[in-house]
């Protein structure tokens, strides 16, 4: 995010990549096309050399800053267009050159508080010098291992399933947080934002994280309803978090640091439109997180249908369990309401030595807290109440989910700028 002369802000949106023979340049411009940016790269060192020009163009402007990079350039190829984009997502390295990761198609999603969001069609791996290239000769060959990786990441990271993001709105924060809070000073500095570390060399070398835009991994859903003669935008917003990630059954329990796998926040957000007498929005959101059962645990055998659970006991004091347990204090305040859904009973134990563990855990914390930052342990066998006959799950539920809506609060602002009442 930048501004220009006037002090107004300028967010950059669409994006046209060119070359020359010893620099890549990225030109930047607003929804508008009324402000560009311009960023320069270098193609001849292997380690990252990038600036930013700290004016704010016009169209014009930036036409005849590119006419004489070009006129400059006239014996040795010129300036040519490589590619145009939607977004940078970063700038990175393996084993030898640096690389550019851009999205070059977006796909629109839905907005948040009026802010567009999208997810991502397609995208271009551009290196900003050829691996193991003798500068003075110009040739070189590739290594294997460097190619082994590239190809790693092309294959495996499937960027264009459950990634999103938004110029505007900081999808890896709730909307409470957006709309009651400062914003950060670093938008990268969340636990959701997935490519924090291959923005991070780019982001260092500018002082800026205004070129890179953050991806939050998860699920994005947006529907509009009727009720009562009124239109209502439901969205739900699962964010994942990037730490101790993984496939299931690979990764389960808690770390040292406390972080939980698979740690999943998800956000459900309405909005009712605009007041008609106050002209204020009426949002409202209710924030929920889950996660696997913070103890040292794992399964094995993955080829079986329902693998063997082994619990460590190595962590007699359950150290892990209560840093997870802080962290989630110090993220969402007090109290903590813990649902446990796992089996109660079962012929051959499983989730029931999981069950019995994290109950004497909590009852351990609990003893070490003050009754007011005490956590608040409701077990509650999903998989018993699901196959009882003639009940419907989310009625059986409705107690439970009050006791937890009782605790917690949800988020809502409406009527008036200070009718305000958060989670």
């Amino acid at each position: 995010m930048f501004s220009d002369g006037s002090g107004q802000r300028v967010v950059l949106e669409k994006f046209e990549l060119y070359s020359t023979k010893a620099h890549y340049y990225l030109v930047g411009h607003d929804k508008a096309a009324t402000a560009f940016r311009l960023l320069k790269l270098s193609r001849l060192e292997a380690e990252l050399e990038a600036s930013e020009d700290p004016c704010t163009y016009t169209k014009a402007e930036c036409t005849a800053l590119l006419r004489r990079i070009r006129d400059g350039n006239t014996r040795i190829g010129g300036l040519q267009s490589v590619c145009k984009a939607a977004g940078l997502i970063g700038c990175f390295r393996f084993l030898e050159g640096f690389y550019l990761l851009l999205v070059t198609q977006r796909r629109y999603h839905g907005t948040v508080c009026g802010q567009k969001v999208y997810g991502i069609d397609k995208t271009l791996l551009v290196p900003l010098v050829q691996p193991s290239v003798d500068i003075v000769q110009g040739q070189g060959r590739e290594t294997a291992a460097e190619k082994r990786y590239r190809k790693l990441l092309l294959s495996g990271l499937e960027l264009n399933k459950d990634f999103y993001f938004s110029y505007t709105y900081n999808l890896a924060r709730t909307l409470q947080a957006n709309l009651t809070a400062d914003a950060p000073a670093d938008p990268f500095d969340s636990m959701f934002v997935w490519n924090e570390y291959l923005g991070r060399p780019l982001r260092q070398a500018l002082q800026s994280s205004s070129w890179v835009i953050p991806l939050i991994h998860g699920f994005w859903q947006q529907r509009s309803l009727a009720l009562f003669g009124r239109t209502l935008t439901v969205t739900l917003i699962a964010r994942r978090s990037k730490h101790f990630a993984g496939t299931r059954y690979r990764k389960r329990g808690v770390n040292f640091k406390g972080q939980v796998a698979n740690d999943v926040e998800a956000e459900q957000l309405v909005d009712a439109g605009i007041d008609r007498r106050t002209g204020m929005p009426q949002l409202a959101s209710i924030v929920q997180v889950r996660g696997s059962i913070p103890l040292y645990w794992n399964q094995e055998g993955v080829t079986h249908l329902k693998p063997d659970i082994t619990l460590q006991h190595y962590d007699p004091l359950y150290t892990a369990t209560r840093l997870h347990f802080e962290d989630v204090s110090g993220r969402y305040g007090h109290p903590v309401v813990v649902l446990n859904l796992v089996k109660s009973g079962e012929k051959r134990p499983r989730e029931t030595i999981l069950r019995k563990e994290f109950a004497i855990a909590i009852a351990y914390i609990n003893q070490q807290k003050p009754e007011q930052e005490r956590i608040s342990y409701i077990p509650w066998d999903f998989n018993y109440h699901a196959k009882q006959r003639g009940t419907f799950i989310l009625s059986d539920m409705a107690s439970v989910i009050k006791t937890g809506l009782d605790a917690t609060s949800f988020f809502s602002m409406c009527h008036r700028e200070d009718d305000i009442t958060k989670q």
